[in-house]
Formats: C-alpha cells, sequence, structure tokens
C-alpha cells in the first residue's frame, strides 16, 4: 500500500487526518509533517528524506497543502529525485479521504493522477 505523507505549513495535517478518520475509519500508514516558523528548510526536507529512504521501495504519495508554497516545493523535489514518490497539492478532507480509497488499488503516479481527477469530479459536482 502507498504511504501517505502530508505536508503541511503548521501541524493542521494531524488534525485533517484524525478529521477524516471520523468519516472513513482508521487510516493507516500516513504521516503528517508541519513546517513551522522556526524550522530551517533543511530540516524539514531531512524529516521528510528519512521517511522516504526508510520505506526504500515503497510508493509515496506526498500531499502537501499549497501550490508554489515552501510545502509544495520540497515535495516537488523529492518527486523528482525518488522513482518511488510521486506528489499532489491542494490537501484538504477531499483529497486525503480520496487518497486512502484509491492508494488500496492504484499506486504512483497513476493514484497521484486518480486523486486529482476524483477530487475536480466531486467539485464539479457542487457546480452544477
Amino acid at each position: 500500500m502507498t504511504k501517505l505523507l502530508l505536508l503541511t505549513h503548521g501541524c493542521w495535517g494531524e488534525e485533517l487526518i484524525k478529521s477524516a478518520e471520523l468519516v472513513v475509519g482508521e487510516i493507516r500508514d500516513a504521516e503528517a509533517f508541519a513546517l513551522e516558523p522556526e524550522d530551517a528548510l533543511a530540516d524539514y526536507m531531512e524529516k521528510i528524506r528519512a521517511v522516504i529512504e526508510k520505506g526504500k521501495g515503497q510508493d509515496i504519495l506526498l500531499v502537501s497543502d499549497l501550490n508554489g508554497g515552501t510545502t509544495s516545493n520540497v515535495a516537488a523535489v523529492f518527486s523528482k529525485t525518488y522513482e518511488n514518490v510521486s506528489a499532489v497539492c491542494g490537501l484538504g478532507m477531499e483529497m486525503l479521504i480520496a487518497a486512502e480509497e484509491l492508494r488500496e488499488e492504484l499506486s504512483g503516479k497513476k493514484l497521484a493522477k486518480e486523486v486529482l481527477s476524483w477530487v475536480r469530479e466531486k467539485n464539479r459536482d457542487l457546480e452544477e
């Protein structure tokens, strides 16, 4: 199963996992990485790199909160550096639930693409 790593500004990623678990039940193999104002970028990246290296060979989906922000830039670096790492941006409850439900059957870039498609489709449904 693909491991989920949530990259967020502040600690809301941890709370988002807890909130999503109220809807879908336990979310296994997911971890949140909070970027705080006092964190050095190198230290933040090293925490994430350590998890990626520890799970060498396991597919990992990095889900970041803000397109163009530090968290998405970090996710982009790791997705280009490691073959088993993919990244999506725009973290929210819907995206986390989509990733949780789809990672049983998909992995890698297919999972990333389908998570984005799923969220877009749900948002289109709201517009109609």
